[in-house]
């Protein structure tokens, strides 16, 4: 493996501490580049802004985020990884009020370099298993309430 792509896979570690689980939102523009496009669970969005944006969702409906690669792999400018997603559920999130839950799910992603920043990216990230277990610790909640 050539140095552009270990320096691309640090880098999307770096990202990923810092933005994800650090919550530093102005370090975006550090990371992606103006024009990022990112492809994600049919859902697209553009420019860095946009990533700024999917962060300030995410920090509304979870705290004590954790976003950790365990596998990364690096060919020509793409780095592709498998990551572990970790939060308590602290703010609305689809339509549940806040629970508390801790929540655990897998997240793929493929992600084009230029110049060293993210310009593309394209992901599948296990959402449904986030719904499951907030909505779980919400029935829980209730039928504690209930009793």
């Amino acid at each position: 493996m050539g140095a552009e792509q270990e320096h691309n896979k640090r880098r999307l570690l770096e990202m990923a501490e810092r933005c994800i689980a650090g919550g530093d939102i102005d370090a975006v523009n550090e990371y992606f580049t103006e024009d990022f496009t990112s492809i994600a669970m049919g859902h697209q969005e553009r420019g860095a802004n946009g990533e700024k944006q999917q962060l300030r969702d995410l920090f509304d409906a979870f705290s004590e985020v954790e976003y950790v690669y365990t596998d990364l792999i690096a060919v020509d400018d793409r780095v592709a990884g498998r990551a572990t997603f970790r939060a308590v559920h602290t703010g609305p999130y689809a339509g549940i009020e806040p629970t508390g839950a801790r929540v655990e799910a897998l997240s793929i992603d493929v992600n084009r370099f230029v110049d060293g920043k993210i310009a593309e990216h394209w992901g599948c990230y296990d959402d449904d298993t986030v719904v499951m277990q907030i909505r779980a610790a919400h029935a829980h909640s209730d039928r504690v309430a209930a009793s």
